[in-house]
């Protein structure tokens, strides 16, 4: 009974919710969206965590093989032309913005 319960313990929430949603309190619907969130059956969180996992790990996998083939010189230049455009993002976050007419 208890390893139903871990298992389909999102069920239970998620369609009283639902049904006290639409009858009696809209705040119920926020109770049906946890339910989706992080109940067992359903814990949307944990399958967002690991499918940016996988993510990061396959483009990690892919800069670092596109890296082993760069040529060194325009590794450098690529590191020059982000530094450039930081800083001028910088210079106009700044000094510019705070003297916006529209802010």
């Amino acid at each position: 009974m208890i390893k139903h319960l871990k298992s389909y313990l999102g069920w239970y929430i998620l369609i009283p919710s639902i049904y006290l949603g639409f009858v009696h309190d809209g705040f119920m619907f926020v109770v049906a969206f946890l339910a989706l969130m992080k109940m067992p059956p359903f814990n949307w969180v944990d399958r967002m965590f690991d499918w940016s996992t996988r993510l990061s790990v396959k483009l990690r996998s892919r800069v670092d093989a596109f890296r082993e083939t760069q040529h060194p010189v325009i590794s450098k230049a690529i590191y020059i032309l982000m530094l450039i455009i930081s800083l001028s993002a910088l210079y106009i976050m700044l000094f510019v913005l705070p003297e916006c007419e529209l802010c």
